[in-house]
């Protein structure tokens, strides 16, 4: 998007300026420059938000890989010996 003279005049006509032919092609150029900034900015944002729609999956998919991780290590305790009543019972530490 550029803008044009006509609406560098305008933009100065309701801002109440009076600007010579020379301000006039300044400002544009001024305009179209931070338009085309602004304009890169909205790019990034795009590929910012795709990627981070991109880190959501991946996330989730760990996620889902970790909880069968774990309930794979259920089922290995549950066969063990030291499994009572849905428990873990492990051999006592201290002796009274």
């Amino acid at each position: 998007m550029t803008v044009s003279k006509e609406e560098v005049k305008h933009i100065a006509y309701l801002a109440r300026l009076k600007l010579k032919e020379q301000q006039i092609k300044h400002y544009q150029k001024e305009l179209n420059e931070i338009l085309d900034f602004v304009h890169q900015l909205s790019e990034l944002n795009k590929i910012e938000r795709s990627l981070k729609k991109e880190i959501a999956v991946t996330n989730n998919f760990r996620y889902d890989e970790q909880r069968k991780r774990d309930l794979t290590q259920r089922e290995d305790l549950l066969h063990r010996k030291f499994l009572e009543k849905g428990y873990l019972k492990i051999p006592l530490i201290f002796k009274k």
